[in-house]
């Protein structure tokens, strides 16, 4: 596992030191915003104080979170990436650390992980180790692969399987992502009535009907 994570580690160095040529980059910056501001209007209606974020990147949105009153502590897994962020933002907290590594950190109010599931190597095994380092789980998940880097790509059905020991307390479809609020400190199981959560603006009837019958056939199987 860890000469794997060396090498998953060397694959992002070299994105990161390519990202402000890469032609999306525009394209990327708006979902990024359009993603986090979804994550802050959540989380300002809990208790909470203290963040950490997995797969922080150079840190905008652990800027971001600072900017807005958290105490927060970005982690990444390229150290390319977390010199960038120190240089660009010195006032924020960012640690070169993968996602195992976090419970070496205080347990949060709430953990944000933006798309990072899409890349690393087991996402039920980040899940299971994020669950016990905070109370609440802020998620994006890309809904298709567009990167070479992505080892996967979600629907309703993925996600469902993968959140399906914690209690999704939010769930909403933006333009190319599902975003996730999760309570990892209950259990109760999923049920139909989280699609009346799904944004009407940003997904088609025939859409709704599809991901229904996944999530019922699903439901079938379990």
């Amino acid at each position: 596992m860890q000469e794997e994570l060396i090498e998953l580690e060397k694959d992002w160095d070299k994105g990161w030191k390519d990202w402000d040529s890469h032609e999306d980059k525009k394209w990327r910056d708006d979902r990024r915003d359009r993603r986090i501001q979804w994550t802050l209007e959540k989380m300002s209606h809990r208790d909470i104080k203290t963040v950490i974020e997995t797969g922080a990147g150079p840190g905008w949105h652990t800027k971001l979170l600072k900017d807005a009153g958290y105490e927060v502590i970005g982690t990444d897994i390229s150290l390319v990436a977390v010199e960038m962020g120190k240089g660009q933002f010195p006032d924020i907290d960012l640690r070169q650390l993968s996602i195992e590594d976090t419970p070496q950190l205080p347990e949060a109010d709430a953990i944000l992980c933006m798309a990072t599931l899409n890349v690393v190597l087991d996402d039920a095994a980040a899940i299971d180790v994020l669950s016990k380092s905070g109370r609440w789980g802020y998620f994006s998940f890309q809904d298709y692969a567009n990167h070479h880097q992505h080892l996967r790509f979600y629907n309703l059905e993925k996600i469902g399987r993968l959140l399906k020991p914690y209690a999704i307390t939010n769930i909403e479809k933006i333009p190319d992502f599902w975003m996730v609020e999760v309570d990892f400190k209950y259990d109760y199981p999923l049920e139909d009535p989280l699609f009346k959560r799904i944004s009407r603006e940003e997904i088609s009837e025939q859409e709704e009907r599809e991901l229904k019958e996944a999530w019922q056939k699903y439901n079938d199987k379990t």
